[in-house]
């Protein structure tokens, strides 16, 4: 999966970067209501989000970069923040009703199974938070200070300085 992103700040090795949610709003046929549907209210009002990423061709703040990640992980996020909730409630809302005859008491069980998905999910993400990042920046589109279009793919070519 690849996206346009802007460099935010680097430490030479990775880079905060910022990229629009573009891909998550494009079949809502609401566009223009003022971020206000369930993904919004999930992942927050704003248009972009902030992530890290490997930064191994040099990309500087400001620039705007393409970057890349696979579509494993990105579909195994989603499975870990939309299915696993839903996987964990139900069998603890099964189990509950099984256990104490009742389903109020399974109800009980299925909404301490979300608050514990979302114990799960906060523990994953603090482990994840330290590893490298499964985001890359894959090639720098255009450099902040004069617009110039560059590929860092073609390391031989300087791509600013012609007279």
């Amino acid at each position: 999966m690849e996206q346009l992103a802007r460099i935010i700040e680097t430490d030479g090795v990775t880079a905060i970067i910022e990229a629009e949610r573009s891909s998550m709003c494009e079949g809502c046929s609401g566009k223009e209501c003022g971020a206000s549907c369930a993904m919004s209210g999930l992942f927050g009002s704003g248009k972009s989000m902030r992530t890290k990423a490997v930064n191994s061709v040099g990309a500087l703040p400001g620039d705007l970069v393409e970057v890349e990640s696979s579509s494993t992980t990105v579909l195994g996020h989603a499975f870990l923040i939309f299915i696993m909730p839903i996987l964990i409630g139900g069998v603890c809302f099964f189990s509950g009703r099984r256990i104490f005859s009742s389903e109020l008491w399974g109800a009980v069980a299925a909404a301490g199974g979300l608050v514990l998905s979302g114990a799960v999910l906060f523990v994953l993400e603090r482990i994840a938070s330290r590893r490298t990042p499964s985001v890359a920046v894959k090639k720098i589109v255009r450099r902040d200070a004069g617009d110039v279009l560059r590929d860092k793919s073609d390391e031989g070519v300087d791509s600013g300085n012609e007279s």
